[in-house]
């Protein structure tokens, strides 16, 4: 009968935490060299540990360290994913990430501690529901960034690539004293947007229609014909480089 009652009180925890959303994290470290994300032989919950320990989910945390691989070596993700956090340290090692143009979604810190020569992806989307960091300053992430939820705090310069956007579509970023290089840079709606003492460098397009953005010391470059809109300071296409200080409205 304890027995029956213990089973019983065991199953109604059990629904009690998946009914109200409260999920555990895992920790899931990446090991056995190169693999296929979704292979869960490349998994395991410790550093350097066995294989098969499932394939990471939402809210789960990534580590990719120097364990993960003896020599040089790759990464595949061949499907869209989304986890709690990503970290990615491997030091000397000749370590990529294919992302195939597939999307990663992560909610709780992004960092890339090493220099690595490849990390791609098609989107990656930060979707917090707290301060979250995104740091990279050795790695060039060649991915578009979407930020829809959450406090995203830059940490490092991040450089995106000529190709790639950043968007703002929802969150809140701030990269005071840093700043990044981007082909777009998008911010029509979300929370607010520190740029004070920042260097941004635009390929492509500038749109930041947005009120109360443009307000602090800013530094603002873009390429020749670059198309800019910055609301009410702003609108048109660039016949040269130009640089726009905030400072200057």
């Amino acid at each position: 009968m304890r027995n029956r009652l213990g089973i019983w009180r065991a199953s109604v925890l059990c629904v009690l935490l998946v009914g109200s959303g409260i999920v555990r994290a895992a920790d899931f470290y990446w090991v056995g060299g190169s693999g296929n994300w979704s292979d869960a032989a490349h998994w395991a919950n410790q550093s350097g540990g066995q294989g098969g320990a499932g394939v990471p989910g939402t809210g789960d945390d990534v580590y990719v360290d120097d364990n993960s691989f003896t020599s040089s070596g790759e990464i595949e993700l061949s499907s869209n994913a989304s986890i709690g956090s990503f970290h990615w340290s491997v030091p000397n090692k000749e370590v990529r990430f294919n992302g195939n143009n597939k999307d990663l979604t992560v909610r709780s810190g992004f960092e890339i501690t090493s220099e690595t020569k490849h990390f791609s992806l098609g989107t990656l989307t930060l979707a917090g529901s707290g301060n979250s960091i995104i740091h990279s300053p050795l790695t060039q992430i060649k991915a578009n960034v979407n930020v829809v939820d959450g406090t995203w705090v830059f940490s490092s310069v991040i450089g995106l690539g000529k190709t790639n956007a950043l968007m703002i579509d929802g969150g809140s970023l701030d990269m005071a004293g840093f700043g990044f290089y981007a082909g777009a840079l998008t911010y029509e709606r979300g929370g607010p947007l520190n740029l004070s003492g920042s260097r941004v460098i635009i390929e492509s397009q500038l749109a930041i229609d947005h009120p109360n953005v443009l307000t602090s010391n800013t530094q603002l470059e873009t390429f020749p014909g670059a198309i800019v809109s910055t609301g009410n300071h702003f609108q048109g296409t660039s016949s040269q480089r130009m640089t726009i200080c905030t400072n200057g409205f």
